[in-house]
């Protein structure tokens, strides 16, 4: 790629030698007119001189006069040669002084012979002299200094350019390609001139600095809780990663603290008085670790604290922890007047070099704190991360790689299970179906994992949202694969876990998936359950309304199984009550059930709500409900969750709802 710089130079110069030899030879023409001019005139007068004689000689022809002009004309030093042709051209006199070719520098003239408006001929001459040869050389010599002077006029404009232009924007360029390519936003230009394109380099400096500082901000928040300053969970995961890439050392700890009455403080006096709590313990634990080298601390949940000790041996740490676990404990906290006791549970891993990535150290420090949770909680648990892993809580940490593996490898299958009209006719096929999830079994692919095992360990740890997602995303693949089926199906339910009734980003990120996979919103049903509606009842109402806008149907799932539904139901614009199984499942055998089950359809129905009952298993079963005003049922008698394939496999179903 030819720069602009290149090209500009190259450009200079060629304008420059263009103007230069241009005008250079505008002058020396100049010159070289001005002396055939001088000459022209010389001849010109010698031609008037002997115009008289040549008259003469020629009309009366007698030679005596031609002696005479040839006297005349070699009287002209400069004059090397004439010759004197009439007006027929015929040669009638010649002079030559020449012995051989004119020399370099002489000049030819043409005059024309008259006497009295008579032509008599025409006269031609060769002049030569020092003199003549020196001007002639001189008008070179100027012609070639002019154009040295050119190419060094040509050559300082382009230094002069160059470096007040051209240099000025090759480093702005540079600046804006080393930035690019390097990430790095340290680069600053020197901006002296006021010009364009110093403002250009101002403005480059006032980015680059603006980005550096978003860059700092942005970094520094990745690695920062916003609440404590202190270091994120990311954060100590890389210093982790640091300290397993170095060569063997003394011994290291990574603590994970748990406050136990944190959830006291929030729910007595809100989530203020938490916050302050946390910044007042943040502050107490610093002070302290101020005086231990070696020690980096974070905040990595809620209550949760991840405390990092490099390089001391086991006596030291435990030292260290004991410490922490008693100014925790004496924290003296009070919040409008009232004081709250505040106590930890602490879980310390010791490891070196453990080829255990620090993902898994962190979760094995987890582990050790739900064990000192296990105990009666205010208690320390230190394993050496070996013993750790022959813990019983170990197989928690397995199930959550499982689930991760699931999530990012799509290990996961989906099941559906079909739900039936009351008055359902046997002849007819399923249009309404749960969608229910199962895990394999990492070491028997043929074996399932029960979701009763692995569903609470994704909520405890945070995987609830994005199995959610997973189960969306891949039905609506599956759906958008099978536009058929889909057009007959009337509804299909998914179940959806309380963090994703309350991410943040779920509504967005739910609804590029009806966009992405064209899935009609009024085929999909979300199922919720009642599980934590007390601290987030006005962003599960929110996330309700938002979508049944948007004609997304809602089933209350597990109705009944607490008396809070029962509060709740009227805030809620569900269209679904889904009955908990454990009310129907024997509903024949059980009298009191049967009054509860009844109960609940009259609250339903005097609320307009449409009626689920699950567990459905037996035929008896079914005549109870019936005359319970129970509109849908669910169980064993009908199906059992089978791989939705299975049911693509058979004919459309016909509509029932």
């Amino acid at each position: 790629m030819n720069s602009i710089r290149a090209q500009f130079n190259a450009l200079l110069i060629i304008l420059v030698l263009i103007i230069g030899t241009g005008s250079a030879l505008f002058f020396n023409y100049q010159q070289q007119q001005l002396l055939k001019t001088n000459l022209q005139n010389q001849a010109d007068s010698i031609s008037a001189l002997i115009s008289q004689d040549l008259a003469k000689l020629i009309y009366l022809n007698d030679t005596s006069f031609a002696s005479e002009i040839i006297q005349q004309i070699e009287q002209i030093p400069a004059l090397l040669s004439a010759q004197i042709v009439n007006s027929q051209n015929t040669p009638i006199l010649t002079i030559d002084r020449l012995k051989e070719e004119p020399p370099k520098g002489s000049l030819a003239v043409n005059s024309s012979l008259q006497y009295k408006g008579i032509d008599l001929g025409r006269v031609s001459f060769i002049f030569y002299s020092e003199e003549l040869a020196l001007q002639i050389y001189n008008s070179r010599l100027q012609f070639i200094a002019i154009m040295f002077l050119m190419v060094l006029f040509s050559l300082f404009l382009g230094i002069y350019f160059d470096k007040k232009f051209l240099q000025r924007l090759s480093h702005l360029n540079q600046a804006l390609k080393d930035t690019t390519s390097s990430k790095q936003f340290n680069i600053r230009l020197k901006a002296n001139l006021n010009d364009e394109i110093g403002q250009a380099q101002q403005n480059f400096n006032t980015l680059v600095a603006m980005v550096e500082k978003q860059t700092a901000t942005l970094r520094y928040q990745a690695d920062h809780d916003s609440l404590t300053g202190l270091y994120s969970r990311n954060y100590l995961l890389s210093k982790i990663d640091e300290i397993l890439l170095k060569p063997a050392q003394p011994c290291h700890a990574l603590c994970y603290i748990d406050l136990d009455q944190f959830k006291v403080v929030n729910d007595t006096c809100g989530h203020q008085a938490g916050d302050q709590l946390l910044i007042q313990l943040t502050q107490e634990l610093k002070e302290y670790l101020q005086t231990i080298y070696f020690s980096t601390l974070g905040r990595i949940g809620g209550d949760e604290f991840i405390l990092l000790l490099k390089n001391r041996d086991k006596a030291k740490i435990n030292s260290i922890v004991e410490k922490i676990h008693s100014i925790i404990k004496n924290l003296n906290f009070i919040y409008f007047e009232r004081s709250f006791p505040i106590e930890s549970s602490i879980g310390v891993i010791y490891f070196q070099n453990s080829l255990v990535p620090a993902s898994e150290l962190l979760s094995a420090a987890d582990a050790a704190c739900y064990e000192a949770k296990n105990k009666g909680r205010n208690t320390i648990v230190s394993l050496d991360i070996k013993e750790q892993a022959q813990s019983s809580h170990q197989q928690d940490m397995n199930l959550i790689s499982t689930i991760y593996t699931a999530i990012e490898q799509d290990l996961f299958k989906l099941y559906f299970q079909p739900i039936v009209n009351i008055d359902y006719d046997k002849s007819e096929k399923y249009n309404h179906f749960e969608t229910l999830l199962r895990l394999p079994d990492p070491r028997n692919p043929e074996k399932l994992i029960s979701p009763a095992l692995f569903i609470p360990i994704a909520e405890r740890y945070g995987l609830a949202f994005k199995i959610d997602l997973w189960v969306i995303e891949n039905l609506f693949k599956i759906l958008n694969t099978n536009l058929t089926y889909l057009t007959e199906l009337d509804v299909i339910s998914i179940n959806l876990s309380i963090d994703t009734l309350v991410a943040k980003t779920s509504i967005v990120e739910i609804e590029a998936l009806f966009t992405q996979y064209k899935i009609p919103t009024n085929k999909i049903c979300f199922e919720i359950t009642e599980t934590g509606f007390a601290s987030s009842v006005e962003n599960i109402i929110d996330f309700i309304n938002h979508f049944k806008q948007q004609k997304v149907r809602f089933s209350l799932d597990d109705f009944g199984s607490g008396m809070s539904s029962f509060g709740y139901l009227s805030q809620l614009d569900v269209d679904y009550l889904k009955i908990d199984g454990s009310f129907v499942q024997y509903l024949e055998d059980n009298p009191i059930n049967q009054e509860m089950v009844f109960a609940m359809c009259r609250i339903g129905k005097s609320l307009n709500k449409k009626i689920i009952a699950e567990y459905v298993e037996t035929e008896e079963t079914i005549q109870l409900l019936e005359g319970m005003q129970v509109d849908y049922l669910q169980g064993y008698f009908f199906s059992q969750p089978r791989p939705i394939d299975e049911f693509f496999q058979t004919a459309p179903p016909i509509a029932m709802l």
